[in-house]
């Protein structure tokens, strides 16, 4: 993904986020620890990132609940990114009765609509009114998939991924 703002272009990259102020010529990666981003968008007057919040094995291998993947957003252009995402680790045990589903859970979409950042993981969808800062479940996702997020105006769609 590639969103831009104000002169400022925030990129996805393979190791985190990349950033320019002068038209693209020149790039700069700004945020790394979160890994591979996969998502970037700008919503008043903040971007905000998706990223799959690698971490090393062994740290997953010991955190078998672990959230996977990390939301971000910058209110400074990009320069500096503090995590959003500390609110959605209480979601983490959503649906875990069912057999087949894995105890991570993954981040896979975060958009705005009207006042309310939503957040999509495998468990369901999240909304939260503070900009992430606590989070609440409006959509238990049934059986383990990817929805995507799209906005318009006020309203929030869902669209279930199915495949590659």
């Amino acid at each position: 993904h590639l969103v831009a703002s104000d002169g400022v272009m925030i990129g996805s990259g393979f190791k985190g986020l990349l950033r320019s102020t002068d038209g693209g010529e020149h790039w700069d990666w700004v945020l790394t620890e979160g890994g591979q981003a996969s998502q970037t968008i700008y919503r008043q007057g903040r971007f905000f990132a998706v990223t799959n919040g690698v971490h090393p094995w062994k740290d997953e291998a010991s955190d078998p609940d672990a959230l996977i993947g990390n939301l971000y957003t910058s209110a400074d252009g990009g320069k500096t990114w503090q995590r959003m995402d500390e609110g959605l680790s209480a979601f983490r045990y959503v649906n875990l009765l069912e057999e087949d589903f894995s105890r991570e859970h993954y981040i896979n979409d975060i958009e705005q609509a009207g006042e309310y950042l939503f957040c999509s993981l495998d468990t369901g969808i999240y909304r939260s009114a503070d900009l992430g800062k606590t989070w609440n479940l409006v959509f238990p996702a049934s059986g383990r998939r990817s929805l995507n997020l799209v906005a318009s105006g006020k309203v929030i769609y869902a669209v279930a991924v199915i495949g590659c």
